[in-house]
């Protein structure tokens, strides 16, 4: 079977992912692109950060660049900068071991990398939460 992004087809494009078992069949099945994924998952509101539109993720390493940003950035509720946690290769394991899943990229969003170092992630408006009735 062919694997072709439905969306990619909408827009004019040719979409094509791949081909999955079994591969004689001619027929074509729809899955969705990296750049659909993306664009859904920027429409989605973040969970650890739900009054959050903007994060900015900086490298450790960049306390200047940090500290302008966060300056640069204070009044706008809506943006947050913080620290990359994450370190590379934390956990070292034979070639031979299973593939441990704590290894796996976990990020559902992968950012737009500036050219200064640093990565932008965007998140859609949160949904309103309706008023209770005073009591």
């Amino acid at each position: 079977m062919k694997v072709v992004c439905a969306w990619c087809r909408g827009e004019g494009l040719p979409g094509v992912l791949g081909d999955r078992p079994p591969l004689d069949d001619p027929v074509e099945t729809h899955g969705i692109c990296r750049r659909h994924i993306d664009r859904v998952l920027e429409q989605l509101p973040a969970h650890s950060f739900p009054e959050v539109r903007m994060l900015i993720v900086v490298s450790a390493l960049e306390t200047k660049l940090l500290s302008y940003l966060e300056q640069s950035f204070a009044k706008l509720p809506d943006v947050r900068v913080i620290v990359e946690r994450r370190q590379a290769d934390r956990r070292t394991t034979p070639a031979d071991a299973p593939v441990d899943r704590r290894r796996a990229e976990r990020r559902q969003r992968s950012g737009q990398t500036s050219p200064l170092g640093y990565q932008v992630v965007r998140f859609g408006k949160p949904t309103p939460r309706p008023l209770s009735p005073p009591l």
